[in-house]
Order: structure tokens, then sequence, then C-alpha cells
């Protein structure tokens, strides 16, 4: 009878039931038994039915029952008192329930005593109805209390001890400290495990919890891993037509939705809710739960009126169900508002986002993390529907919230990286507010504080660590976690079983804490170690004595298409403005890029989809209907310019030298290649007028100027360690030698040019979960020889006369070279660095990118290719690293920070400033431009100088009317400060 169509029907047969039992005291045990058993079915059935209303009252008649067969206060009336709290917290009660619970456990503990199993999970059961409260850090106390009693009385790994356990981890992550969370969830799973075993339930749910704290924290390869691994577990366990089954797959369709697999999450998706609707019932929590995911999967796919049909059921079936203040039902309502903004419907969108964040503010409080969230959909909200001005008096109140969840102890750079990631767009929102309102200054100190914020500490903090200042034992317990950390890393990179990935991460995350443990200490017990790992915060005073006379800071910041520019001389903020708004920016930028630097891929083509709009497609397929092929870049370059540049011509025009602060896809752009000033013979490139240089952020400027005077105080520096021309195959063609003559041939090879294996490396790298594969893939990968590095290596040499100069050329540039010089400490000797090799790019996965050094002959355990992952494990302190290979300038744009990849890598190493580039370079042409520019800065030219001057001569024809054209001098960009005022050339 007690099929889900048949609930209610099974209802009235058991209160049929329930009056049946006699009541004439013949037989008390009997009718008792009889009577409780009934009434337990009620409530189960009423649970089904999901009328939490009628399962209190069968709770509340069970009670009575008990109470008077056994007294109020005995151990069976007090455990059903307790399911009667937790039922009462479902319909509001929870005031009531946590006044209960208390009893509860103050009756236990006076008939038990404070060490008894019973008393412990009385006091346990109080930590639920705290936390449905709002009172998180109350039931993280209690839970911490009652753990380590557990583990006194027990043993650490007794099922007990390890339940109160995973209360801390929850109490925790409630409070947004996901770096403590994560770090006990993956201990717990680890006892569970062993204890209890890999399929068990309890095992299951605490694996389940690291992939959910993984995914708070957004690593979300790894929590992809988990939540695939749970699935298998679970299928292993009860099979695959099971409701936990199906559940294992929503939470997988959920960790496939935050990297954008949206395919794959929306089959796992729609299967696991068709089939928790025919186990469990279309009502079911879990049931609603898949619905909601779908839905979410839909609007993602671009399907908004689905979406919205999906999450709009899905909400009036939780309001069914819950209250409306519901954890659930806010979060039901979270995704109908964020269907109808998807739809086009801003105010409909603005109006379902203010009542979920009134309500979540109610239930959690103002810095949860779940109300921050909801309050930037607010925020994206009134943005778009054009009252963003209103929502200002939240934003400062966001901005805490963030700020104290990103100071949260024991976060790893990548986890701090991560998780502001979630939340920067409201700072840049914040900014925008603040420049339609006049408040440039404030706006500005914004845009500093949502740039670059990992890349500063963590290169502040390896400096403070490289500084000398701490004692030789505590250098060497830093210098110990340091190594302890690469090990794993290549640990990590070396395999791809998941048990030993997820073991390595456990140990990683526990490294982590450990090593924030010790410098926390260092911090404490050494103030200038304290000053020196302080981040510096710039202001525009900094900026007044930072710049040149001469050099402008432009820091742009981009949010939904909408673009702010902040313009700064010696003399403080010249404008503060927003730019006219460019719907797809970040996609007419790439096909600018793509086509002035020859940079599309066989069959593709950039076209027109609208008048401002313009995207990089297949050459067969127009992305849009009236899509028109374009292969001409002016006219983009003209757009960029008159968006970007022209706004701020006044400024500019006054300044020789621009030192820009890129955003989001502005970082990929090369603004000395767009068109700037008409002239002779048409528009002329910024480069023609103005150097032009590239920096994170303000503050991450001040940092490499303080580097940078640290390092003209060490002792004398080699000049120049220059690395060419590796062995990419083990029999070299016929006619290439470590120095080799070479011409104007155009076809030269391309420093990066990705062919068979490297083709299908970069395709796996676009995903984190492929990042193993691709890795294999490499390692077997033919790369073509670069004979024009040779010579390059060996102009360079003879450019530069003032210093010692030493090269590695043919086999002897090689990893295992470079970290021979780096453990003896004599990489850290060379003011500068040249790297003329190939270049690896991985968009999606940062630490992949790579130089690609000599590949024969290597010994075990080194491929010849250096990671970004791998380079802060180096020692620089250099003024310059030249990266003379393909798409260095390249990477991952993380909002929050910039390109991930290569030039972030190098900044924490030691480097001060870098020459990369942003499209393949060829090997011929980049042999002269590398010359010419070495020439200059032997000639004693700023780095920047020499670089703007030759590009200058490029663009004019001094090397002939063939290289002028922008392909073969816009790729090197170049990442640090500027030097003193000077006269550009």
């Amino acid at each position: 009878m007690t099929q889900q169509s048949d609930w209610v029907a099974a209802g009235h047969e058991l209160q049929a039931a329930l009056r049946a039992v006699p009541d004439d005291g013949e037989d008390r045990m009997g009718e008792y038994l009889a009577r409780d058993h009934v009434l337990f079915l009620l409530a189960e059935n009423a649970g089904a039915r999901f009328d939490d209303t009628a399962r209190v009252d069968w709770i509340e008649q069970r009670v009575a029952v008990r109470a008077r067969f056994w007294g109020a206060d005995e151990p069976a009336t007090l455990a059903v008192r307790n399911a009667r709290a937790i039922e009462w917290c479902k319909v509001g009660r929870c005031a009531d329930a946590l006044a209960d619970q208390q009893a509860i456990y103050r009756h236990t503990l006076a008939q038990r005593g404070p060490e008894h199993r019973n008393t412990l999970v009385a006091r346990h059961n109080m930590t639920t109805s705290l936390s449905d409260l709002g009172r998180h850090a109350e039931a993280l106390a209690i839970e911490q209390e009652i753990s380590a009693q557990a583990e006194r009385l027990w043993g650490a790994t007794d099922p007990m001890t390890l339940r109160f356990k995973n209360g801390v981890a929850v109490a925790l992550a409630e409070l947004g400290r996901y770096a403590d969370a994560l770090t006990l969830h993956e201990q717990i799973h680890e006892a569970r495990a062993k204890v209890l075993g890999p399929t068990a339930p309890d095992t299951l749910s605490s694996l389940r919890s690291v992939g959910f704290t993984y995914g708070l924290l957004s690593r979300h390869r790894e929590s992809i891993a988990a939540f695939q691994r749970v699935l298998a577990l679970t299928r292993q366990a009860v099979g695959e037509r099971h409701p936990a089954a199906a559940a294992a797959q929503t939470d997988l369709a959920l960790a496939l939705r935050r990297v954008g697999r949206l395919g794959e999450a929306r089959n796992q998706s729609l299967a696991a809710w068709q089939m928790l609707a025919e186990l469990s019932g279309a009502n079911h929590p879990e049931t609603l739960l898949a619905m909601n995911v779908h839905g979410s999967i839909l609007l993602l796919l671009d399907d908004a009126p689905a979406a919205l049909r999906v999450t709009q059921a899905a909400l009036a079936a939780r309001l069914w169900v819950t209250s409306e203040d519901h954890p659930l039902a806010l979060r039901a309502r979270q995704s109908v508002g964020r269907a109808h903004l998807m739809g086009g419907d801003a105010d409909a969108a603005l109006l379902e986002f203010e009542r979920t964040h009134e309500g979540m503010r109610r239930v959690f409080g103002d810095n949860h993390p779940d109300t921050l969230l909801v309050l930037l959909d607010r925020m994206e909200a009134a943005l778009a529907a054009g009252s963003l001005g209103d929502q200002r008096r939240w934003m400062k109140a966001f901005e805490t919230g963030v700020e104290q969840l990103r100071a949260q102890h024991g976060l790893s750079p990548k986890s701090r990286r991560t998780l502001f990631e979630r939340y920067v767009d409201g700072y840049r929102m914040q900014a925008l507010s603040n420049v339609r309102a006049g408040e440039g200054e404030s706006a500005f100190a914004l845009a500093e504080r949502s740039k670059a914020r990992t890349l500063l500490e963590s290169t502040a903090l390896q400096q403070a660590n490289r500084s000398g200042v701490l004692p030789r034992a505590a250098q060497a317990e830093v210098d110990g976690h340091e190594a302890r950390l690469a090990q794993i890393d290549r640990d990590l990179d070396a395999t791809t079983q998941a048990d030993r990935r997820q073991a390595l991460e456990a140990e990683r995350n526990r490294e982590v804490r450990a090593y924030a443990d010790t410098t926390a200490g260092l911090r404490a017990r050494h103030p200038r170690y304290a000053r020196l790992a302080a981040p510096p915060q710039a202001s525009l005073a900094d900026a007044r004595r930072w710049l040149p006379a001469d050099t402008l800071f432009v820091s742009y910041l981009v949010t939904h298409d909408r673009v702010m520019a902040f313009a700064i001389d010696a003399t403080g903020l010249r404008q503060a403005i927003e730019l006219p708004a460019l719907v797809g920016l970040g996609e007419t930028i790439d096909a600018y890029r793509r086509l002035v630097g020859d940079a599309l891929a066989d069959g593709q083509l950039v076209w027109q989809v609208a008048p401002d709009h313009y995207r990089v497609g297949p050459r067969n397929q127009p992305p849009t209907e009236g899509a028109v092929a374009v292969t001409d870049a002016q006219p983009i370059g003209r757009l960029l310019s008159a968006h970007l540049l022209q706004p701020l011509q006044a400024e500019i025009g006054r300044h020789r030298r621009l030192l820009i602060s890129p955003d989001g896809a502005l970082a990929t752009l090369p603004f000395e290649a767009l068109p700037f000033a008409e002239g002779p013979g048409g528009a002329h490139w910024l480069s023609e007028s103005h150097g032009v240089t590239y920096v994170q952020s303000l503050s991450m400027l001040g940092l490499l100027q303080q580097r940078s005077a640290q390092y003209q105080r060490l002792p004398a520096r080699r000049a120049l360690l220059a690395v060419g021309n590796p062995v990419y195959r083990a029999e070299r063609p016929t006619g290439v030698a470590n120095v080799a003559a070479v011409g104007n041939d155009a076809t030269a090879p391309l420093r990066g040019a990705s062919v068979n294996r490297e083709t299908a490396a970069s395709a796996l790298a676009e995903s984190d979960e492929n990042v193993n594969e691709a890795v294999g893939l490499l390692r077997e990968a033919d790369w073509d020889e670069l004979p024009g590095t040779a010579r390059e290596v060996a102009a360079v040499r003879g450019a530069v006369r003032r210093g010692r100069v030493d090269t590695l050329l043919g086999e002897q540039a090689s990893e295992a070279r470079l970290q021979a010089l780096d453990q003896r400490g004599e990489l850290a000797k060379y003011e500068r660095l040249l790297f003329s090799v190939h270049g690896f790019l991985s968009p999606a996965v940062p630490a992949l990118s790579a130089l690609v050094l000599s590949q024969d002959a290597n010994p075990p355990n080194v491929d010849g290719y250096i990671t970004a992952a791998e380079w802060p494990g180096y020692t620089l302190r250099s003024d310059l690293v030249v990266m003379s290979a393909c798409e260095t300038g390249l990477g991952k744009v993380v909002q929050g920070e910039g390109v991930m990849g290569l030039p972030y890598a190098l900044y924490v190493a030691g480097n001060t400033s870098a020459v990369m580039t942003l499209w393949q370079v060829n090997d011929e042409s980049t042999a002269k431009f590398m010359e010419a520019f070495f020439k200059r800065l032997n000639l004693g030219e700023a780095t920047d100088v020499a670089l703007a001057a030759t590009k200058r001569d490029f663009a004019t024809g001094a090397f002939g009317e063939k290289l002028r054209r922008p392909v073969y001098w816009a790729p090197f960009v170049l990442y640090g400060g500027v030097g003193p005022t000077a006269r550009l050339r």
C-alpha cells in the first residue's frame, strides 16, 4: 500500500489501525508497543507525503504515548523528543526545538554523566538547531568540545568520534572556513574508509563532503574527481537504479556545470531527475534538487524559457513542502531569478533576488557565503535593470564579507584565488556605481582591491622568505615546507590514479595548512619579516611617488561588457570614466589579435556578427545568420581604439609612455598595435608615438619597484643567461647545427606551432580534468627544431658586451641543467635570462603552460617542460626574463588576478620584468628582433624604452618593408615597471 501513488490511502488505513488499538489497560505493554509503532508509521507516511505539519502532529502524539508509559525524561521518550525537535525546525520552530534539545541534554547529563555516549549525542543534536538558527559559531564550539572528548574517551577512529568531527567540519563550512573544513573532511574520509570500508554510507557521505568543499573553494577539477568517485562507489554498493546513485548523479551534474561541461551535466541531471521521480516521487527533496540543477544547466545552455519553467515548478513544489525562508526554498527562488535574468527580464529577476537576499540575511546573516552570492546576483540584476545605484547600501557589507572569507587561515594561494574569483565582480560593480556617482578615487581603490590579489600576496611572501631576515632554523623550516609542496605538485603531475591523486590532494592541503601555521608564527615573532610579507595596498599618493613625469598609468576595469578606465600620472587622478559599452568585447579582442598576428587556425575565419561585434569561428559555418567574413584587421582595430583609447586621448597625448593595467580579455590585447593617430599615409600605430608597458596593478608596480631596488644592492650579477636551440629530436635533420645562418624566409618554424600530439594536448588541456592525459601526450610530442634560435643566442651574446654572458645550447639547453643551476644558487646570479625555445600554452589549465627545453636524453622524472606550476620552485633575482617563445604572454584570464600561467609564475619565482609573446612568433624574424632589442639594452636604455624603440624601428621599416607588419613586432609585450623619465627615440 505504500507506493508513492497510494500514500494517502495508506495513511487512512494506518489511522484506522490506530483507532483499533485497544485502550482497556489489560495489556499495557502490548497496547503501548502497537500504538507507538502505528504512530511511527503515520509519521513516516506524512514525511513521504511531505506534510511536515502532519508529521509533527504524529510525533507529538508519539511523545505523549511514551511520556505516559515511561515518563517524560526517560531515555526512550527523550529520543522521540529529539526527533520532534528536528521536525519543529522544518516548520519554523527552531527556537522551540533548541529549547527542548537543551532540556534533553540537561536530563541526559544528570542521568548518564558528562562522558556517556548519550550525553555527547544530546549535545551534538543541539548543533542542528543552532545551525538552522544561524548560530554557527556556537554550533562549532560545541562540536569541537564533544569531538575532543570523544577522541579522548574512544579514540580518533571511533565512528561516534568521526560523527562529531564531521559536525565540526560542517560548522566550519557554514562559517565560510572552507580550508579548515576541507582538511577535516579529508581526514574523516580517510579514517572512515579504513574503519568502515570505502563503500560504507558514512564513508561515501564524507567523500561527498570533500567534493562539495572543493566546489566551495572553486577547485573544480578536484571536486569533479571526488563526485565521480562517489558515483562509482555508490553504484558498486547499491546498483545503478537506486535513489542514492541518482543523488550522486545530481552532485556530479552540479560539479560539471561549474566548469562549463554542460552537455555532460545536462545528461547527468536529466537522468537523475527522471530516476528520482520514478523511485522516490516527484516532490521528494532529492527529486526537486535534481530538477533545480537541471533547470540551472538549461539556463547555461541558453534555453531560458525551459529553464524558467523548470525552476518555477521546482520553487512551487518547495514552497508546498517548506516555509518561504527554508534554505532550499531560498535557493530555488534564486534559480528562478537567474532564469528571469538570462531570459532578459531584469526587473522580475531583481524582485526574486531581493526576496532571496532578505531571506538569506534572516536565516544565515549578512556575511554568509550564500548571502553574499545572492547579493552579487541582486547587484547584477540591478545593473541590467538600470538601478545599480539603488544597491549601494549593500556594497560595503558585501566587500567586508568577502574580505573575511579571503582572510581565513589555511587557504592555499590557489584556493584563495579561486574563492575570490566567485565574488570579485561585486567589487567591479561597486566601482562602476562609484564612477557613475563621480567618486573616482574610491572607485580606483576598489579597482586595486579587485586586481592581482593572490599574485601580490604570493610574491610578497616569497620575497620575505628569500630576504635573509629569518634565523637559520626558521629559514630551514620555510624551505622545508616549500620543498615538500613542490614535491607533492610533481607527484600530482605524474599520477593519473584517482585514489592516489585524492591522497596527494589531502596531503597537499595538510602541508598548506602547516605552512600557513609556520608563516603566521614567523610574522608574530619577526616584525621585519611580517612587514616584507605584507602585500602593499597602493593609493593615489603612491602613484604620485612611483610614476615618472612622462608616464600615464591607465587601469582598466571590466564588468559585464562595461569598461571603466582610470588615468593617473605623477600629479594624481586625471580621469575616472565609464567607456562606451561594447557587447562581445572578449570575442572582438580575440578576433583582432588573431587577425593582426596571423594566428587563425586552419579552417577558421573572423566573422562580423553585429556592427561592433566580431567572432572567430569555422570557415564553413557562419556563427549567426547574416554574419560577414572579415579578413582585414583595420576596422576592428579602429573600433577597439575608439572605445579604449580615444576617450583618453587628451591625457595620452600629454605623455610619452603608457603603463597599462589591463583587466579581463584586455590582458590579451596588444595595445601597441591599435591605430591611434592619423598621419601621412594613414593611421599610425600607438607604438609609433608611445612606449607601452603592462603591469597587473598599481600595487604590483610598487612591489616590483621595491624588488628592483633590493636587486640593485646585490653583489655584481652576471649579465645574461641565454638558452636556445634545444635538441627536440634524437636525430636532428641534416643541416641543423647549433649556429645556423638564416635569411628572411617567412616559412621559418613557429616557436610553439602545434602539430599532431601538441594540438591534441592543447585541446585536452582546455579541460582541467584532462591534464594528466595532456601531459602524457606532450611527453611524446614531436617538436620542430628551431635553428634560428642558435643564431639569435649568438647575436644577443655579441650584442651584450658589458658583463658575463653564459649560454646553454643544444643538449645543454635542458631542464636538468637549469635545475642544477638553481640548486647551486647560480640561476639567481643573472640580471637577465633569455629563453629562445618552444612554448606550450594551456589556456584553461595555467599550470600546464610551459617552456619546452631539450627532449633528448633527459634523466628519469625530467620531461623537459618547465611549467608554470614548477617555476615558483626556482629562485630568480633577475631584472628581466625574455621568453622568446610562442604565446608565453597568454594564459587563462582569471577574474581578480589577470593572466595566469607563465607571467604569474615568474613573478612568484623572483623575476621583476618579463618580455612575453601574444601569438606564435616566426623563428627568423624573432632572431632579428631580439638582436636589436639587446643591442639597445647594452647601450644602457631602460627595458621599456629599448623595447618601444625596437618596435618602432620595425614598424617604420628600418628592418625592411616586410617586417613592418605587426605580426612580426607586436606580439612582444613587457610586463613590469618603467624606467626613469627618458626621451623615446
